[in-house]
């Protein structure tokens, strides 16, 4: 199970390890940039500039350094702003690809698009997707109850 870029190495790890894997549920997965929502471009921009994570988010840099072996900040924040504006994180094919069942759950306010979900959804031979309703990409913490449901549910069929 994973969220956001958690979600889309679910998915990678889908196609490239189907032996290890019997189902995978993601959320607020991509795999690329095109299909994001404007307001949600711009909230990326602040959080992949260091000059503003240096000043607005002391909190998280404190707790970054405590828990990571180098401590360096900034190098997570660029090697991250390059992975989320580059224009495809992985191609579509591999979406193609994937052969096990897929669950794929979104916010009906998240920072992708509802038409981003369904392309992944069509792409994905067993897939199955879901919007939840009055969440955002945040939905583990908006709705950690119906989430959770969601996916037992999901990992307990066959």
């Amino acid at each position: 199970m994973g969220w956001s870029d958690g979600g889309n190495v679910a998915l990678l790890l889908a196609k490239m390890r189907p032996d290890k894997i019997k189902k995978i549920a993601v959320s607020g997965a991509t795999y690329k940039l095109e299909g994001t929502t404007k307001a949600s471009l711009e909230e990326i921009n602040k959080f992949s500039d260091t000059v503003w994570v240096s000043k607005e988010l002391k909190p998280w840099i404190k707790q970054y350094k405590e828990k990571s072996p180098t401590g360096n900040w900034k190098r997570y924040i660029t090697e991250a702003k390059k992975m989320w504006f580059e224009e495809i994180y992985f191609q579509k094919s591999i979406l193609l690809e994937i052969n096990i069942p897929t669950l794929l759950v979104y916010g009906d306010r998240d920072m992708y698009t509802p038409e981003l979900g369904l392309e992944l959804h069509k792409a994905i031979k067993k897939s199955q997707f879901c919007i939840l309703p009055n969440t955002s990409h945040d939905v583990f913490w908006e709705k950690p109850e119906l989430i959770s449901q969601i996916a037992m549910d999901f990992f307990s069929t066959k």
